[in-house]
Formats: C-alpha cells, sequence, structure tokens
C-alpha cells in the first residue's frame, strides 16, 4: 500500500483550498456588510500620494501582465515595497481606538490580493481553465486551524468593530492559499534571476520612499510609511545576508550593483537606529555557517569578532541607552512570576524606555494567550483588545515580538504558521537538490525568525506575504527533488 504525502492528501487537494476561497469570500463581504450597518468601516480620504500609488499599481499590473518573467519581476516588490497608501481607496476598519495615538485604517482586501489574483487570472486563461492546487501536510493543517481560530472568535466577538478587525485579520490566510495557487503552476526556478533582482530593487525603492516619507514627516530616524523602522530594518538586514549568500555562491551580480545594495543596506540600518537588525543579520550568518558550511572557521571568526567588539566597547564611551552595564543596573530581579513586572522591576528612565514598554507588550500578549490558549483572541485583534489585557496606553502598537503576536491571536494553533513562516526553509534547505539559487531564500525567513524575538515583522501585510511566498518556493522545490 502506498502512504505518500501526495496520495494522502490528495482528497485534501481537491476541496480544501476551493473550500477555504469560498469561505474567505464569504467572511470578507461578511465583514464589509456588517461595518457598513454598524458604521465601523471607514474609506481614507484620498491625497495626492493614494492617487499616485493606485495610478502607479495599474501600470505595474498592466505591465507585470505582458509576461510572466515581467509578473515575477514585479512580485517581490509588490508584496514588499509598494506604498500601502494605495490601500486607502478600499474598505478598512481602524486597527484600534480612532482616537488613539496613531490610530490608522486596516484594510478588508490589500494590493497584494489584486496583484496575485491578476497571476492566477492570467494563468488560468493561458492554460484554459487547468490548473493545479498543491496542499500538504502543513499547509493544509495551517488553514484548517486559521480558519477555526478565526470561526470561533466570530462567535465570541465583543461588539461590531472587533468582528470587522477579524474578518480584516485573514490576510495572512488570503495570502497563504493565493501564493500556494501561484507557486504550484509554475516552475519559479525559471524566473530565478527575474526574482532575484526584484527583492533588491526593493529595497532601492524602500529607502527612496523611506527618505521622503522621514522629509515629510520629520521622524527622528529613517522610517518606511509602509514598514515602520524596525521591521524596515529587520528585513533589510534579512535580506542583505541572503545576497551575500548569493555572492558566496558565485551568484552573477555586477559589482557596482551590489556594492551600491550593500552601502544601502548598511545605511538604512544605521539611520533606522534598529540595533536588532545589526544582531539578527550576526546570528543569522553565524548560525547558517555553523549548520551548512565551515562551523570551525565560523568559531573562529565568532572569536576575532567578540574580541574586537569588547575592545571597542571598553575604549569609547558609549551612550547610556546603549550601555549594557548602565541598563542592568536599573533592573532588578525579584524572584520567578509569571507576571513579568512581580518577577524584575525597573527603574524608569529615557534609557529604559524602550525595554520598559516592550515588557508591558509582552505581559499583555502573555495576558491575552492565557485568556485563550488554544485559538488566541482572533488574529487582526491585539491592538483592538490590548487595553483590555493590562497595557495602559492609548497608542497604536503591536506585540513587538512575532511569536507572542502569533501566540496571543492565534493560541496553541499559530505553532504551525510559525514554524512554516520562520523554520520551515531554514530545515528543508539540504533536501532541495539542484542548483538554484532561490533555495537560499530560507536566509531571508530565518533571520526574520531571530529579528522577530523583538519586533511583530510578520504582523506587516507585506513582510508576511514575502515570507510565506519564500517558504512555498522551498516547499515546492522539496516536493521536486
Amino acid at each position: 500500500m502506498v502512504s505518500s504525502e501526495a496520495e494522502n492528501f490528495a482528497g485534501v487537494n481537491k476541496f480544501l483550498t476551493p473550500l477555504t476561497i469560498l469561505l474567505l469570500f464569504f467572511f470578507t463581504l461578511a465583514g464589509i456588510i456588517v461595518s457598513c450597518f454598524f458604521e465601523t468601516i471607514k474609506i481614507e480620504h484620498p491625497g495626492l500620494i493614494n492617487t499616485v500609488s493606485v495610478f502607479g499599481f495599474f501600470i505595474l499590473c498592466i505591465y507585470g501582465l505582458t509576461s510572466y518573467a515581467r509578473f515575477f519581476l514585479l512580485l517581490p516588490f509588490v508584496l514588499l515595497a509598494y506604498p500601502s497608501a494605495v490601500n486607502d481607496f478600499f474598505p478598512s476598519v481602524y486597527l484600534g481606538q480612532p482616537y488613539e495615538l496613531g490610530a490608522a485604517l486596516f484594510p478588508f482586501i490589500t494590493h497584494i490580493d489584486i496583484f496575485l489574483g491578476l497571476g492566477l487570472l492570467k494563468r488560468i486563461i493561458d492554460q484554459r481553465g487547468s490548473f493545479k492546487t498543491h496542499v500538504n501536510w502543513l499547509t493544509g493543517l495551517i488553514i484548517i486551524l486559521f480558519l477555526t481560530s478565526t470561526f470561533i472568535n466570530l462567535i465570541l466577538v465583543k461588539d461590531a468593530h472587533h468582528f470587522a478587525l477579524l474578518i480584516a485579520g485573514l490576510f495572512p490566510l488570503r495570502y497563504l492559499v493565493l501564493l500556494i495557487l501561484l507557486v504550484s503552476n509554475h516552475e519559479v526556478e525559471k524566473y530565478e534571476r527575474q526574482i532575484v533582482t526584484g527583492i533588491i530593487l526593493s529595497i532601492f525603492f524602500l529607502f527612496l520612499e523611506s527618505t521622503v516619507n522621514s522629509y515629510i514627516n520629520k521622524t527622528d530616524v529613517l522610517s518606511s510609511g509602509t514598514l515602520a523602522s524596525n521591521t524596515f530594518a529587520n528585513i533589510t538586514a534579512a535580506i542583505l545576508i541572503f545576497v551575500i549568500y548569493l555572492k558566496r555562491q558565485s551568484y552573477s551580480i555586477n559589482f557596482f550593483v551590489l556594492l551600491a545594495f550593500l552601502a544601502t543596506g548598511i545605511l538604512i540600518i544605521l539611520l533606522t537606529e534598529t540595533r536588532m537588525a545589526i544582531l539578527a543579520a550576526l546570528v543569522s550568518f553565524f548560525l547558517i555557517q555553523m549548520r551548512f558550511f565551515k562551523w570551525y572557521k565560523t568559531l573562529f571568526v565568532v572569536f576575532t569578532l567578540g574580541v574586537l567588539v569588547l575592545m571597542i566597547y571598553n575604549s569609547i564611551e558609549v551612550p547610556d541607552r546603549y550601555s549594557v552595564s548602565f541598563l542592568l543596573s536599573k533592573i532588578q530581579y525579584q524572584g520567578f512570576s509569571t507576571n513579568i513586572f512581580e518577577m524584575i522591576t525597573i527603574e524608569r528612565s529615557l534609557e529604559t524606555s524602550s525595554i520598559y514598554s516592550r515588557l508591558k507588550l509582552y505581559q499583555t500578549s502573555i495576558n491575552m494567550f492565557a485568556d485563550s490558549p488554544m485559538w488566541g483572541v482572533g488574529y487582526g485583534a491585539f491592538n483592538y483588545l490590548k487595553n483590555d489585557f493590562g497595557f495602559d496606553e492609548f497608542v497604536l502598537i503591536d506585540a513587538h515580538n512575532g511569536y507572542l503576536n502569533a501566540l496571543a491571536q492565534m493560541g496553541i494553533s499559530s505553532i504551525f504558521l510559525l514554524y512554516f513562516i520562520y523554520l520551515y526553509p531554514f530545515f528543508n534547505y539540504r533536501k532541495i537538490k539542484g542548483s538554484t539559487f532561490l533555495k537560499y531564500l530560507f536566509v531571508i525567513n530565518f533571520t526574520m525568525a531571530i529579528a522577530d524575538l523583538s519586533n511583530a515583522g510578520i504582523y506587516k501585510t507585506s513582510v508576511f506575504a514575502l515570507l510565506a511566498f519564500n517558504t512555498l518556493v522551498i516547499m515546492n522545490f522539496k516536493k521536486r527533488s
């Protein structure tokens, strides 16, 4: 008796994806109708930036549909870098209270949905309706668990606003299904050059966009209108390491383009002042080297760099905000407790404000998880419900930890999603046969797995879409190896 994965899930492939698409359509329509009825739906008043963004997106869609090579060139750019201002034309709901600091709208549908949908429509037409769907045990389980978590929380909603947020929060599932269909019906390795070029162009564009955004809004640090500061720096660091590995494996890239890209990436990290981006890049690089390449050389480099950093650290005057000894002097351990602030006390100051805020968010996430450990409070609801679970500030914010963010909103059922996004590519990289450079996409996901210990990058629609695409590409390569 054959018990292969393909046969075990043949039945799942036949009905799960079409059923999920129908449910997503129904939920989205229901969310918009309910939001209209209870007047929680909003549409941003379009300005010049929004109008230009829509016009630009229309041009990109037309250009991308002229050939698959152009579509895959634009795909990473649309997923990661295209300005989110285009989404202001779509029906949306406030992520939290309308009066909180930094209040922002969350759309029921995004430009990513549209671009992926158009790409699939082109493929269906070109193949005259012949279409493949590959759902393996992992993606199938994620779809089922995500739908279950959402359905349970829809029954338990606090109000119509909460209901609308849960519907808008289905974006990971929408992207996942669309990307499964896209990757299943293309030999993605044919567009290796286009995909890598699109990723590199995304960073150049984001640097220009963030420079303009920071100038207009007079921000203290470099900040992208789409990715803010920390997530922008973290994903830049991840892509930097990815490109370094491509070059180490003899990927052909123009020397001056490479130099400009490295300089731009480093400048982004410095101007955003994101320490975790530097740490994540270094830790990711060393761990990948130790697992897949020459570990003894890695240990030597780690030791040498460690000594060098300590020498520099002890020879210069480090600002209190970055001084390990200063920050530790402000923190006192009181003994183990399930409450973070019973376990430690922090002397409040300007230098410790970032640590204190993160710990408050971590405690809020833990409280949400404790309230509903299996299914969470619903994906998309963290910011709206944060004040009900101990957070005492009225400001737009996320959990500042990708793992706690998922556990708070989806409970234990999010573990498979976290594995899929962060770690599946890392653990399956060696199982891919062939010389495609796209298998090194695992570097981006793994670096973000480290960076998201202090940030919730996957809660950004664009970052989740790119990481999901990377995983599905590697999953598809593994299936065919």
